[in-house]
């Protein structure tokens, strides 16, 4: 909890789907919920090395590799997860070594390759520069260098999946729209889209041919803290809501998370990286038991603040909804609150918040402590 508050009582409302139902029915809720794939003790792993890999303009590298053993691959190859910033990827910064191979082990995602690719002059390789070495030269160096060496190691999919953090971000939006056969999945991490005046939203908009699955998360506090919703977080909503328009369903093919109260910093990566490879890689929510969680945004006395809503499966997956599509009420004589979630003053003593999504609702009391 930030800002000073903390919740005292949480009452939750399960339903349904599509459409979303109370669900007021006795018995066993998790008999509509698709059984947990069987752990997969036997899948083990090994970790590898490409040493030096270059192109014309782009400087060598050493690739690292995280391969799964013990089973054939699946037939067609291995799926592969593309890390931008490679350094980052098995350290506990970005964590997702550790967060793959455990869900892997409980049974919960199918295992795949891990090919971390170490950034060296990321505002180069990452923006769209006029650079030679921009996002569009270092995004073909991956699609014609680094996958064709790895598949010599390891057989894989012809499509997978690339995923970054801030410009690292940026960077995987644009591999994504300018290679959507070979990246078929974008996990953008707090991405910078306000790089060149957005100009990736309006690509986003406007590409004729998407990948056709994606994951963007974003803090709560991320760039300046005393708005109610920051720069960074208005961004990412942006997305969301141009590949909303695009035809994407938000916890279908689309996952979004914000993070209450989070700060842009490459840790806040690995802290969210099994709820991105959850929903990305594990079977549907397709049960969709869904509750909705109310958590409260950054809060800072004198300064606005906004709620996070979260609607989420009993499997383990969730997203945030938008807070246009949820209705609140507040029950405070001091407190007040927007249609969209918004904090417009701040309160003394107790407040208590319901939000109601498609028939689901849930209400959290709000107190400031002494």
């Amino acid at each position: 909890m930030t800002g000073g508050w903390m919740a005292l009582l949480t009452v939750v409302a399960c339903g349904e789907a599509s459409p979303v139902q109370p669900d007021n029915a006795a018995g066993d809720k998790q008999s509509a919920v698709r059984s947990p794939r069987p752990p997969r003790p036997e899948v083990h792993w090994t970790r590898e090395r490409i040493v030096g890999l270059a192109a014309p303009e782009i400087a060598p590298r050493d690739v690292q590799l995280l391969i799964p053993t013990g089973v054939a691959p699946p037939e067609g190859g291995w799926p592969f997860l593309l890390v931008m910033d490679g350094q980052s990827a098995f350290e506990p910064t970005f964590a997702v070594d550790t967060h793959l191979m455990a869900l892997v082990h409980e049974g919960l995602v199918e295992p795949c390759v891990v090919i971390a690719v170490p950034s060296v002059a990321r505002s180069q390789e990452f923006t769209p520069t006029d650079h030679p070495t921009n996002v569009r030269g270092f995004s073909a160096y991956l699609v014609d260098v680094v996958l064709p060496a790895v598949a010599l190691r390891v057989p894989l999919r012809d499509a997978g999946a690339i995923l970054g953090f801030s410009y690292g971000g940026l960077a995987a939006v644009w591999a994504g729209l300018l290679f959507p056969q070979r990246f078929a999945q974008v996990f953008a991490h707090s991405p910078s889209l306000w790089f060149d005046e957005r100009a990736v939203l309006r690509a986003v908009q406007d590409a004729p041919r998407l990948p056709g699955r994606w994951w963007v998360d974003v803090g709560g506090a991320e760039s300046d803290v005393r708005a109610a919703v920051p720069p960074m977080v208005s961004d990412a909503r942006a997305l969301r809501d141009v590949l909303i328009d695009r035809g994407f369903e938000l916890g279908g093919a689309l996952g979004y998370h914000e993070a209450p109260g989070r700060p842009h910093a490459a840790q806040q990566v690995g802290r969210r990286m099994r709820r991105a490879l959850r929903f990305s890689f594990g079977p549907r929510c397709t049960a969709a038991l869904l509750d909705v969680s109310l958590t409260q945004g950054r809060f800072i006395p004198g300064y606005r603040g906004t709620l996070t809503v979260d609607a989420r499966c009993p499997d383990g997956q969730s997203w945030t909804l938008p807070n246009r599509d949820v209705t609140f009420r507040v029950q405070s004589v001091q407190a007040r609150l927007a249609g969209d979630g918004v904090w417009t003053r701040a309160f003394r003593g107790h407040a208590t918040v319901t939000a109601r999504y498609r028939g689901l609702e849930r209400s959290v009391q709000f107190r400031r402590p002494p």
